[in-house]
């Protein structure tokens, strides 16, 4: 996670929305934790728990955009050894 712990460093640093959504969660945690009044803890704990589960969500994407991307590079990397068997292949019946 980036070491800033203010949303106007985070994006000048153009973070992504990932680590956004997580320098907002850490800013909403301590703000609760500041907070004396009632009504203020009940509609950050709601922003909160929102945030949360975006966060949640965008890290499920980021793994699967993960795996596609390492299912796109194995096949590759298959179809690479592939052509490089036929290659020797071809080379030995010549």
């Amino acid at each position: 996670m980036n070491k800033t712990n203010t949303l106007t460093e985070t994006i000048n640093n153009n973070a992504g929305e990932l680590e956004t959504m997580r320098v907002l969660q850490l800013i909403l945690a301590r703000t609760i934790d500041e907070s004396n009044s009632g009504r203020d803890i009940a509609a950050l704990s709601k922003q909160l728990r929102e945030v949360t589960q975006k966060i949640a969500q965008l890290e499920i994407e980021a793994e699967k955009a993960d795996t596609e991307f390492e299912q796109i590079v194995a096949k590759y990397k298959d179809r690479q050894v592939r052509n490089e068997t036929r290659q020797v292949m071809y080379t030995e019946e010549s």
